[in-house]
């Protein structure tokens, strides 16, 4: 695989593209991520065309988290009345447990209720019947039907500007001078960055406070306040009554389903192989093909207060925009927290003896979660990065700054969590001495 690199394609060329990218400060090798919105046709959705308009607009003009690299396809949207059939042995595999039922009750509004399950294994075919990862490769590989000006129907391109952010200036000088060096930083940059590839798909759900406490409290809770059991039923009470002061009027409920890029050594000597041979019908031919599948990783939802009102003024969709970016936001974050593979990293700034971040409440904080503090550098063998962890650290309560959609309006509106809204940055504890500038932290369990 090194040599048919380097036979077919200007090293010199490559790096000189990244130079640029990394002497910039704290800049590294960010994860990829494309978006796609999941129209379900959701009943409370199709009755309010003109909510259903501002939380559409909302999302196709919403960036892509400023963490992840912007991968996106020509394919922005789905229409779920669209998606494959599946069979019920398909949409076994991704079923777990009762939970499904659960969802589904809560969701009763819905004009036509399907599980998650059913949901993912449609996903997962669409996504094979439309070689979505080869779309996802070729983007990467800056394929083309048609020669580009040096006759090379592909280029490194797109991986020279993501792939050589990280390294110093001393680091690209001293692999151009190393015997193989442009090819372990090109396969490094490679491994790091087609693996980490990832496709997220959400829907959306416009949705009533009885239906989120029904949700919320879950199906033993709603079950129990009809218990004959006057205790069990009184305390199940209490719990709805609870949940009934705090969660009111509409929501923007959000569910995302992450996908992954399948790759490993063996799908990048056959694909290099055929890159070789720079036959433009045979390149094509191969991403449209089953050679590259996509993997699911996961899934999750988050809610966000919209409005107590169904109402379309100007207020009220504002409200609306405000809660779609927010519940868009916090089932990101969500499935960083939860899956280790979708985490990010953010540099830290050390300025005497605070330790901040510019991340706060968007990405899930409240305060008390901990971060590993990371040293990164290039594995000289293999080109790829390499996270020494340092210490440990932890945001400290009080001091998340909140930087969620709106923020700054609410406090102005509110008059209160002003200082969250301002603090600009996130404080975190522990031990400044030992840290520096280019650092990087990686929030854990």
């Amino acid at each position: 695989m090194k040599k048919i690199f380097l036979s077919v394609v200007s090293v010199a060329a490559f790096f000189v593209a990244g130079t640029v990218n990394a002497q910039t400060e704290f800049q590294y090798r960010r994860s990829s991520l494309a978006t796609i919105m999941l129209d379900t046709h959701d009943g409370t959705l199709e009755a309010q065309a003109g909510i259903k308009k501002v939380l559409v607009e909302t999302y196709n003009a919403k960036p892509t988290p400023d963490k992840y690299n912007d991968h996106n396809l020509k394919v922005r949207s789905l229409d779920a009345r669209k998606l494959p059939k599946v069979t019920k042995e398909e949409i076994a595999v991704y079923e777990k447990g009762g939970k499904m039922a659960a969802v589904a009750k809560a969701a009763k509004s819905a004009v036509a209720v399907k599980s998650d399950a059913e949901y993912i294994a449609q996903l997962m075919k669409w996504m094979e019947q439309n070689h979505v990862a080869g779309q996802m490769v070729s983007k990467w590989f800056d394929i083309s039907s048609t020669p580009k000006a040096d006759g090379q129907y592909w280029s490194l391109s797109l991986i020279a500007e993501r792939g050589l952010k990280g390294y110093s200036a001393e680091e690209i000088q001293a692999a151009k001078e190393a015997k193989g060096g442009e090819n372990k930083l090109i396969n490094g940059a490679i491994f790091d960055l087609i693996p980490n590839t990832f496709l997220a798909v959400t829907r959306y759900s416009f949705t009533s406070a009885e239906e989120i406490i029904e949700l919320t409290a879950g199906p033993v809770v709603m079950a129990n306040a009809q218990s004959s059991n006057p205790l069990v039923a009184k305390g199940a009470i209490l719990a709805i009554e609870a949940l009934k002061k705090t969660i009111q009027g509409y929501f923007v409920n959000t569910k995302t389903y992450l996908f992954q890029m399948d790759w490993s050594a063996e799908k990048f000597e056959e694909f290099g192989t055929v890159l070789a041979s720079n036959d433009g019908k045979k390149i094509n031919s191969f991403v449209n093909s089953s050679a590259f599948t996509m993997k699911y990783v996961g899934q999750t939802s988050k809610f966000a207060p919209a409005c107590m009102t169904v109402s379309l003024n100007n207020e009220s969709k504002e409200l609306i925009k405000r809660a779609t970016l927010r519940s868009t936001d916090a089932v990101i974050a969500k499935l960083q927290q939860e899956y280790d593979v979708f985490k990010t990293l953010a540099p830290i700034y050390i300025e005497g003896k605070d330790i901040t971040a510019l991340i706060g409440m968007n990405e899930g904080l409240e305060g008390g979660e901990k971060f590993e503090v990371l040293e990164l550098s290039i594995d000289e063998k293999t080109g790829q990065t390499v996270a020494k962890p340092v210490q440990k650290i932890t945001a400290i309560k009080g001091k998340v700054w909140d930087n969620r959609a709106g923020a700054a309006e609410e406090a102005a509106e509110k008059k209160e969590g002003e200082d969250a809204a301002a603090l600009g940055k996130t404080y975190f504890k522990g031990k400044a001495k030992k840290l520096m500038p280019g650092m990087f932290i990686r929030q854990i369990k």
